[in-house]
């Protein structure tokens, strides 16, 4: 038996060059075969792989080409059944129970506005447009404003004007009040005597210019006469085109609803300010044009009703189940689909879980395929042992 103090000074010493390429042979050689087996065992394999026929997209796809059929079907159902359900005639008599009611709806608007429209009969399209209708009565109410204030009528206020401020000739009568000054409020009467810049004489009183009203400055002063003229004639002729536009906006309001109604037009109920007496062609609409959009939002409601009950009992008679699919968007499919998609997530999953795990497998945290380094017993010398002394007594 070899002593196990030489043992340990033949390991203790420096391998030589020679023992050193040997040593790092026997020690790798099994690694890089072990690589190349397992790098053409990966060549074989993807060879194998590229032998097999590849799946048919179509043959895993045709559930799909299944599903869209009857959900084709299903439509051109609900469809038709809409369309014979749901007419012009059903769609006029909810919108008349909705007036009755009067509904505020959120989507359609409030029927309230529509009180006193008809909703009888069949509803055809506006012939003319709002515009058109609008002009036409503009055109006749134009004519009664005319004749009822007649532009010629404006001349009368100069007239008026001239009679209301006829200045006062010299050693006529006349009769003032004083307004201002010494003696305001008094009454001065008597010839005319006098005028100049500052004042006037009536009879032996003198006024001053500055303590004359307004009216009677007018009739004594030619400049103060022209001006008030001037002003009574405008004011006049404003309050007349007043007057004449507040007749035209009457017969607006008078004319042009009823023929609005006439022409097929009724209030739009979405229009918050619309009413049946507006005379604003902007809060009307075309009953026809209205007509189609209560119908065609009554035949969405339908669908969606009808297709929420079609839907699952056509899907669970040709045995198909509402499942998520790979993107976590649900969506019918067979019960065999649906259980590999959950699978193959499944397994994707427990994948991720055990990813870190692969390469931290192997005594201490080295990675699994580190090739095993050999090793050989380390001889150690035998410890002397001494009999254990007894306690004293």
């Amino acid at each position: 038996m070899m002593n196990n103090s030489k043992f340990v000074k033949f390991y203790a010493r420096p391998y030589s060059l020679m023992a050193g390429l040997i040593f790092f042979t026997l020690l790798f050689s099994p690694v890089l075969m072990t690589k190349g087996q397992a790098k053409e065992e990966e060549l074989l394999e993807l060879g194998d792989d590229l032998l097999e026929d590849s799946p048919s997209s179509t043959a895993d796809e045709s559930w799909k080409l299944e599903r869209d059929k009857i959900l084709k079907e299903m439509e051109d159902y609900i469809q038709d059944v809409v369309n014979k359900k749901i007419t012009n005639d059903i769609t006029c008599k909810i919108i008349t129970r909705l007036i009755l009611r009067g509904e505020n709806h959120k989507e359609l608007g409030d029927f309230k506005l529509l009180k006193g429209t008809s909703w009888s009969g069949a509803i055809q399209k506006a012939s003319q447009s709002i515009e058109e209708i609008e002009k036409e009565i503009d055109q006749q109410i134009g004519e009664r404003v005319n004749a009822e204030y007649p532009d010629e009528k404006k001349k009368d206020f100069a007239i008026e004007a001239q009679k209301k401020y006829k200045m006062y000739k010299f050693r006529e009568p006349v009769e003032i009040r004083r307004r201002g000054g010494y003696g305001t409020d008094t009454l001065v009467k008597g010839i005319y005597i006098a005028c100049n810049s500052e004042r006037i004489r009536i009879g032996h009183s003198y006024v001053a210019r500055l303590d004359l009203s307004k009216d009677d400055e007018a009739r004594f002063y030619e400049d103060a006469n022209k001006k008030l003229i001037d002003l009574y004639q405008r004011q006049q002729e404003e309050v007349y085109d007043a007057k004449k536009e507040g007749y035209r906006n009457d017969l607006r309001i008078q004319l042009l609803p009823p023929a609005f109604l006439n022409g097929s037009y009724v209030p739009n109920p979405k229009k918050e300010g619309a009413s049946i007496k507006t005379s604003k062609t902007e809060f009307w609409i075309d009953k026809y044009t209205l007509l189609n959009k209560i119908k065609n939002y009554l035949k969405s409601e339908a669908k969606k009703r009808l297709r929420a009950i079609e839907t699952p009992k056509r899907m669970t008679a040709a045995k198909f189940i509402l499942a998520k699919n790979k993107e976590d968007k649900e969506e019918w499919m067979p019960q065999h689909v649906a259980d590999a998609i959950l699978k193959e997530k499944q397994d994707a999953e427990a994948a991720k879980t055990e990813a870190p795990l692969n390469g931290m497998n192997g005594m201490n945290g080295m990675p699994a395929d580190m090739p095993e380094i050999p090793t050989q017993p380390i001889p150690t010398q035998p410890i002397p042992t001494q009999p254990i002394p007894n306690p004293p007594k």
